[in-house]
C-alpha cells in the first residue's frame, strides 16, 4: 500500500503546474527522490551542499544531527 502512495506522490509532482519552470520541477523531483531513496530527514536535506556530494565515488556525506555522526551513503 505504501509503495503505491509514494508512486502516486511522484506522479502528481511530475504533473504539477505549480512550478515556475521545467527545471524547477525536475529539481524538486530529484531532491525528493534523493531524500526518499536515502531516508533523509528534512533538516539533513536543508544542510546538504554541493561539496557533500562526491560524484566520482557516487557518495553523499550526511551530517547526522541526531547522533552527531557523519554518514556516507551511496547515490
Amino acid at each position: 500500500m505504501f509503495e503505491t502512495e509514494v508512486q502516486d506522490m511522484f506522479q502528481r509532482l511530475r504533473k504539477s503546474s505549480d512550478f515556475s519552470s521545467e527545471f524547477a520541477k525536475r529539481r524538486a523531483v530529484l531532491i525528493l527522490s534523493l531524500a526518499y531513496g536515502l531516508g533523509l530527514r528534512l533538516s539533513e536535506i536543508q544542510r546538504l551542499s554541493l561539496s557533500d556530494i562526491d560524484f566520482s565515488e557516487n557518495m553523499v556525506k550526511i551530517e547526522r544531527q541526531k547522533n552527531k555522526r557523519t554518514t556516507y551513503l551511496p547515490i
